[in-house]
């Protein structure tokens, strides 16, 4: 049984696609197929079922694959621990982090790039609610992101700092030249906002429901790019992080009156893990270009 054989059955398992998985790791499909079989062959059972161009798991492939990964995964740790004793800050550092906190990030990457040119880094966006899930499966090292409401035991976060949720809206919309607007005075607008998989929104719901307060949004969708786009366009308003139009200026942020809108950003890795000198040196110039920025406040 070959590390090989076992990283080929996992992707083909997570894609349930030999093709796809063939791309994915760049070999050819009869490459990845043979390997697949011979490891059936090792095992006594068949891990796939075939079915025309499809593939399914058997039962004994289900069984299988939490070993596989966990397996692919040792070899990787023990890859990197090897590496660190030698003192090579070399390897591949898996970052997820939500749009809101990309300018935090882009600054970060320009000066560990620079320190450590050596090391490859891999950066995947989506919401809080994804990235932890990822977190939690090894996809990614570490996560930049705001801090979910409620803790979680397989998790350490560190706190970076403190962000305002605000009304966003175009510099033309009627609310552009309030200095804060109350809740009440939400309702003269219409929204926009992310759907609830998203940190902002679930912070916003939880504080209005608990002031006995409700929007209807017209629009909800979980695509950051989009909903500041139609914020631009549509004359509609949304509820973010005010560190999310972070040089945009054609957006205003307009803090609410109302206390408790607030959003706690840091960095989140898996407890009892190994973590690697690349990740640490990375937290590290995350926690200076934090207290470098002025525009989270």
């Amino acid at each position: 049984m070959e590390l090989r054989q076992l990283k080929y059955f996992a992707e083909a398992a997570e894609r349930l696609s030999f093709t796809e998985a063939a791309r994915t790791l760049f070999v050819t499909q009869s490459t990845l197929s043979q390997q697949i079989k011979q490891l059936e062959d090792e095992l006594g059972v068949l891990l796939f079922d075939r079915i025309a161009k499809k593939v399914l798991l058997t039962e004994a492939g289900e069984a299988f694959l939490p070993y596989a990964k966990k397996t692919i995964l040792d070899a990787e740790i023990g890859k990197q621990k090897i590496m660190d004793l030698r003192n090579m800050e070399s390897g591949t550092l898996r970052i997820g982090v939500t749009y809101s906190l990309s300018p935090l990030l882009t600054d970060a990457i320009l000066s560990f790039s620079k320190r450590y040119p050596a090391v490859n880094l891999e950066i995947v966006y989506c919401s809080s609610y994804d990235l932890l899930e990822l977190l939690r499966t090894h996809d990614v090292d570490l996560i930049l992101s705001f801090l979910p409401a409620a803790g979680n035991p397989g998790f350490e976060s560190l706190f970076l700092f403190e962000s305002r949720l605000s009304v966003i809206v175009h510099r033309h919309h009627p609310f552009a030249a309030l200095k804060s607007v109350s809740l009440d005075k939400l309702q003269e607008t219409k929204f926009a906002l992310l759907s609830r998989e998203f940190t902002a929104r679930t912070i916003f719901d939880k504080v209005s429901d608990e002031k006995g307060f409700k929007i209807r949004p017209a629009i909800e969708l979980n695509e950051v790019n989009i909903l500041l786009q139609l914020i631009k366009r549509g004359g509609w308003a949304t509820v973010l992080s005010q560190a999310t139009i972070t040089g945009n200026p054609e957006l205003k942020a307009i803090p609410i009156k109302e206390t408790g809108y607030k959003m706690n950003a840091g960095l989140i890795t898996l407890k009892n893990t190994y973590i690697k000198k690349s990740l640490t040196a990375f937290c590290k110039i995350v926690l200076e270009k934090s207290k470098e920025l002025d525009y989270f406040g």
